[in-house]
Parts: C-alpha cells; structure tokens; sequence
C-alpha cells in the first residue's frame, strides 16, 4: 500500500480529532503530508496545520534519522524548521505506547510540547487583551495559567502515528506561504524583480547560524523546549562549524511568516527544510560551499532567472568584479541587474567567489548585511517607487501571500495563475535604456528598468555606514571585502572543487564526529 494511503487511513476515523488534507511530496525517500485539526476540536476558532514526512522503505531510514539528527543539532533556530514529534526508532517492548524514541522540538519529553504545538500552529497573531482570554495559547502569555490540552503525546494518540512506527518519521510545523521557487516563479510569470529591500532581508536569512547552547542542551533534558531565537555568531567564535546542507535549491526553502523580530517586520523570514543530505565537513570548505550555493540563490532572484538561464552562462564565464574572480558575471554585465543595489551585487560576488585560497569573512559581512536590512528602507531607496514600503508589501502580496497551493509550477504559470492587472506601482515593463519613459517602440530609450520609473542605478554604502571589521572609517565600496588572517595551506584531502559532481560528493562519506 502506498504510504500516503496509510497516512490517509490513519486520518480515517471519524474519532480522530486530526484530519488528512493533501500529499504534500513523495521522493523515493520519504513522503510528506499535510495534516488539519478538525473545526471545533481544538479550538473553536482556529485551525492547525502541521506536516509529516516519514521514510518509505528500509534503505531510507537512515536517511531521515540523519535529518532528524541534524535538524536537533541546531534547533531551536529560527531559520530552520522547527521539530514537534521526532520518531527514530519503534518503541521497545515495555515502552509506552506512541513514546518510540520520540522527543519534541529536540529531544524533549512529548508531555513537555504543549505549549510549542499551541503556538505553532497559530495562524493569527495575537495582541496582548486577546491573548489573556484565549485559554489556548502558551502559558507564558496567560499570566501562569496552565493548559496542557494539546500535548505531543496526545497529537500521537489522537492523530494514530502508532501505526506508523515501523519506520521514522518527523512532525513540523506547517508553512503555509510556499517556498522561494514558487515565488520566483510568480515574479517571473509577472515580470516584476524582486525589490533589492526583500534581496536584503533574504540574504541576512541565509547567513542563519545556528547551534545550541550548553543552556539550550540542559533544557532539552530537562524536557523543556527552548524559545526559537534568531541566530548570530558569537564574539570571537570564528566561522561556524562545517555542516554542509548538501541541498540548498529554491523548493528547500520555504517562507514563515512576519512578526516576531524587528528583522521580518515587513519580510517573512526564509527557512532551511531537507536536511536528508547534511553531513559535516571540518575545513574551511563548508563555509565556502554553503554561501557559493546561497549566493546563485540570490543572483538567480536579483536577475529574474526562473531557467537559470543566466546563472549557467555566468558560472562557465567567471570574471574579476570588485576585485575578486567570480562565478556572479551577468550580474554586473546584463543590463538585468541595473537596478540592484551595488553593495548587494558586491555581496553577491564575495559569495560566489571562485578563487580556491579565498577564505570567507562571514564575522565581518554579517553586521554589514544586518545594518543594511535596518537602515536601507523607503528613505535610503527615495525616488525608486519599487522600493517603497507600499510597493514591497504589494509584490509579497501578489507573489507570495496570494500565491496558489496546488498546480506544478509549469501548469499553475501556464493555467492557475490569471495574468490579473496588477496595481499601479507595477506599471507594465517597455524595455530597457537610459532615456525618460515613453511608448514603446525602436525609438524608446527608457531608463524605466520593469516599468518602475527612473532612478539612480548604483546605490552605494552612505558615508556614515560604519564598517565593524576596520574600526573607525567606512565601508569601502569598490573594492573587495576584507579577508581573515592567512591560513596554512589546506591538505590534499580538503581540496575545495567549486564544480565538483553531485556524485563524488556523496561518495566522500566525510567523517561526521557530530553524532558519534
């Protein structure tokens, strides 16, 4: 029977307080699923989501086991997918029922979960009166009223996972506005870039570092689920350690929602999911690999290039920009990428780097980046209509909050996705050139980049835009970003192959002391 069935009959009793609801996707690996609360059985005024992926056969399990190990390693970050109910293992013959070697949010007892199930699966933000009078929310914001009505070891029961424990499985929170691909791919049907204020904030996303502190440690055993914290690098920690996500592509990364820290005030925060592939790899390689991969992230949205069209050409004709050789080429050659901010271009450069003996400064471009997300907002951008805080919020309506659940990208930008008028900060594109806006035509030598009216094309660091890493002064535009200390020369077997295949990755089965 296939697995989804199973997920399908387990849902199946008129009993049960949860619900299926869809195939989320199935890979030769595992399949994901999403599941509901019923209306009126938890809360009578809210409905829950939340999603599991379970190991479809015996050769997969490992595979998943490695995610869940991973995924543990580094909560409670904010940029990763947040654990409920982590299942490795069928229970033992004495163990109670539905325990099997489960923990919630990272090892924790499943009677300890309650107030993290709560507030996950809220989908309305609560101001403080509100939540004062909702008994169902976490006991932190009802003044020390308990509520433990919706604990993991309950989700278990009510929901049957106990027929699924031959095989590993994990229980997420559910993220409801969709992943960067099908963003991209709504900004290319519409032909509309991606403001260089979203560009920031997903770039400061992808610098998430995340690993749990000795008190986060002690808390998970104590039972106790840690508060999902943004993640930084601690004074003098150096580079994080060498996990290598192996699988950094749009569909693995996936938008939460606003709120919470002043950093996603206005844009969702980008969280990292599949983490099938990771493994450890102790050399400066790690670092280099996971932002050169973030990196052709960034440069395939700066560019519009939904085909990777231009991310294929630029990689095969590396070039020196700002002072580095780097796979970023078209960015600074294509007329595409006139209007992206050139601090963002530099960023995007220093990333995709291709000079093996470059080290990665990632102390040095983290409070860079984290200021340019607080201070270049509507003021720093003025005079560029796509940038003000009405244009952003209009282009993540339309091509992330309004954005489709169910076709394939091909067939939802083919047939599901009406090319509606859109509002008139979005006036229809006619081209590119350097002149004023007119009819378009041979004659057009239009400045107005996407319609979006002119503009300065090249935004530079203002003068009082300190540098951290050089003490006093400013941060220097054209030229390259500061490098760490020279380090000894790496041995043979941490060669550092920008191009190397898929494959022999795989096949180098580097030593992870992680989980020994």
């Amino acid at each position: 029977m296939p697995r989804f069935l199973l997920f399908r009959q387990s849902f199946s009793n008129p009993a049960s307080k949860w619900k299926y609801e869809a195939l989320e996707s199935f890979s030769p690996r595992s399949v994901v699923v999403r599941m509901g609360v019923k209306e009126g059985m938890v809360t009578k005024t809210r409905y829950r989501r939340l999603v599991i992926k379970r190991a479809v056969s015996d050769t997969s399990e490992d595979t998943l086991r490695n995610e869940i190990e991973t995924i543990q390693s580094i909560h409670p970050a904010e940029h990763i997918i947040h654990p409920l109910v982590t299942h490795e293992y069928p229970p033992l013959p004495n163990e109670v029922e539905g325990a099997g070697g489960g923990g919630a949010g990272g090892n924790g007892p499943a009677e300890n979960a309650a107030d993290e199930l709560v507030r996950l699966f809220r989908r309305v933000r609560l101001g403080a009166r509100e939540a004062i009078r909702d008994p169902h929310i976490p006991s932190r914001l009802r003044r020390g009223r308990e509520d433990r009505r919706m604990t993991t070891r309950r989700v278990i029961k009510e929901a049957n996972l106990t027929a699924l424990n031959d095989y590993p499985y994990m229980v997420t929170e559910y993220l409801e506005n969709g992943n960067l691909d099908r963003m991209l791919m709504r900004a290319s049907f519409h032909r509309q870039p991606v403001p260089n204020r979203v560009l920031w904030s997903l770039a400061l996303c992808r610098m998430a570092y995340g690993r749990p502190s000795a008190d986060d440690r002690a808390a998970a055993r104590r039972g106790e689920i840690p508060e999902p914290r943004l993640e930084t690098i601690p004074p003098n920690a150096g580079n994080p350690r060498g996990l290598i996500h192996g699988s950094i592509v749009k569909t693995n990364l996936v938008f939460g929602s606003t709120g919470g820290f002043p950093e996603h005030g206005l844009v969702p925060s980008l969280k990292l999911i599949d983490f099938s592939q990771a493994y450890m790899l102790e050399d400066a390689g790690a670092l280099k690999r996971n932002l050169y991969f973030m990196g052709q992230l960034l440069f395939v949205l700066a560019m519009g290039d939904y085909s990777n069209e231009f991310l294929e050409e630029s990689i095969m004709n590396p070039t020196v920009q700002n002072g580095i050789m780097t796979a970023a080429t078209l960015l600074y050659e294509l007329e595409q990428g006139d209007i992206i901010d050139m601090d963002l271009k530099n960023l995007i450069g220093y990333w995709m780097a291709v000079e093996p003996d470059m080290q990665i400064n990632l102390q040095h471009t983290l409070p860079l980046v984290e200021q340019a997300v607080a201070t270049r907002n509507e003021a720093f951008y003025a005079g560029v209509p796509r940038e003000t805080d009405a244009s952003v919020r209009a282009f993540l309506q339309i091509m992330l909050y309004d954005a489709d659940d169910a076709p394939p990208p091909w067939i939802q930008a083919a047939e599901a996705i009406p090319p509606v008028p859109l509002p008139l900060i979005f006036p229809p594109p006619d081209g590119f050139g350097d002149g004023p806006d007119g009819p378009d035509g041979p004659d057009d030598d239009d400045g107005d980049d996407f319609g979006f009216g002119p503009g300065p094309m090249d935004f530079h660091a203002p003068p009082d835009f300190q540098d951290p890493g050089d003490g006093p002064g400013n941060h220097p535009v054209g030229i390259p970003f500061p490098q760490v200390d020279p380090q000894p020369p790496l041995g043979p077997e941490h060669n550092f192959d920008i191009y190397e295949d898929e494959e022999d990755r795989q096949n180098a089965d580097p030593h992870d002391d992680l989980y020994d």
